[in-house]
């Protein structure tokens, strides 16, 4: 091999080397953007900022969805429907009341190709519910979240989402041994009930197939026992065909 041969080699191997090493860089500046996404979507959700919280989600990908606990949201008009209609009235008046769901417990696996990244969050947080005479109730709000992240305006935002209630019990009370999953919908207000029941734009397009199980006295059956969203493991192509499941409407990239 002569000098110059030996120099190209050489060459070809320190770009190999660069490459590489900036596809890492990039993944490891993507999992930090991915963590200051979710901080945001935490703050403007306590906030109820729903027109800055929807603005965090994917409006032009085509198979964007969100589900909570079950109910599913398809495409950036589900995300209009759930946040800027359903929230906003439902948050209309929040005097004495807190929705509170900070994003703990990050597991963010970006795609080798730096296309798309897999996460699961937890959520230890607080919100308010209402007693039988009216008056307001504190709870403890304990959540799963599986996102799905993906590149869309040269910004990481919000493709998927899914909501697993753990439990939603009282602050003061029998706790989850007893009461796991308080009634928040169900003691709500009249008016709000009606109001919501009113607004159909506002309602989810249609429900899971399987439903989200939260944690129950009467069985050991639940999201949480189930491993229920699955944690991501590492994944090299950010191929949209492997986040499709059963719930999927018929979209492609």
């Amino acid at each position: 091999m002569t000098e110059i041969e030996e120099l190209k080699k050489l060459v070809e191997e320190q770009s190999r080397l660069i490459a590489d090493q900036t596809r890492r860089i990039e993944r490891m500046e993507a999992v930090n953007a991915i963590q200051n996404v979710m901080s945001k979507y935490a703050a403007y959700h306590v906030a109820s900022e729903q027109e800055k919280t929807a603005e965090l989600y994917c409006r032009h990908t085509p198979g964007t969805r969100l589900i909570f606990n079950g109910d599913i949201y398809d495409e950036w008009e589900g995300v209009e429907r759930h946040f800027i209609k359903r929230m906003t009235n439902a948050e209309e008046d929040l005097a004495g009341r807190l929705y509170l769901h900070d994003m703990l417990s990050p597991l963010i696996e970006v795609a080798e190709d730096g296309k798309t990244a897999d996460c699961m969050f937890s959520s230890h947080g607080c919100e308010t519910g209402w007693n039988e005479d009216g008056s307001l109730k504190a709870l403890w709000a304990f959540n799963r979240y599986h996102f799905v992240f993906v590149k869309e305006d040269g910004e990481w935002r919000i493709w998927r989402q899914e909501m697993h209630q753990i439990l939603n019990t009282p602050f003061e009370g029998k706790g989850w041994v007893e009461e796991p999953c308080y009634d928040v919908i169900g003691t709500a207000p009249q008016y709000l009930k009606d109001s919501t029941a009113a607004m159909e734009d506002c309602q989810p397009h249609r429900k899971t197939k399987k439903p989200y199980l939260a944690l129950s006295t009467e069985t050991a059956e639940c999201d949480a026992h189930n491993l229920i969203p699955v944690p991501p493991l590492p994944y090299k192509n950010s191929d949209p065909e492997r986040f499709r499941d059963e719930d999927d409407t018929d979209w492609h990239w």
